[in-house]
């Protein structure tokens, strides 16, 4: 029997599959200040060697143009630990396309059964415009 090859397996975190999207994100109505987090998932299933965060615009193909910074975290509900924090996405009104889509994988060590969130900040409060989609993806 061959073991299998280091980094082999890569599972999603906050992947939605009903529309082939992310966790919705909201930064919150406060320009320029951390939302609340939200949660990608209560517990890893295996232990994480690289983290991968893929970024979507929630199908809003008017986006206004904006700036947002996300916290990647692990931990439970209230004691989160940030692992990446202000990791930089914007959308521009002229190419209705959020930039970086794909940020990672970064090294990382995190055990299985561990919880991981995002929250964000962003330098609009449009109720509709402010929104993103967050996936993990953990390499184990």
């Amino acid at each position: 029997m061959v073991p299998s090859s280091p980094l082999g397996l890569v599972t999603p975190y906050g992947a939605d599959t009903s529309d082939s999207g992310g966790m919705a994100v909201d930064p919150g109505g406060t320009v320029d200040t951390k939302g609340a987090y939200s949660e990608l998932a209560a517990s890893t299933t295996y232990p994480i060697k690289q983290l991968m965060l893929v970024i979507g615009g929630r199908g809003n193909t008017t986006q206004l143009t904006q700036r947002v910074l996300i916290d990647v975290a692990i931990g439970g509900a209230g004691s989160e630990q940030i692992v990446f924090p202000d990791i930089g996405y914007g959308a521009n009104v002229g190419t209705d396309l959020g930039i970086p889509l794909v940020v990672g994988p970064y090294p990382v060590d995190i055990p299985a059964g561990t919880r991981l969130a995002v929250r964000a900040q962003s330098s609009i409060n449009n109720a509709t415009d402010r929104l993103f989609d967050a996936c993990l993806y953990g390499v184990s």
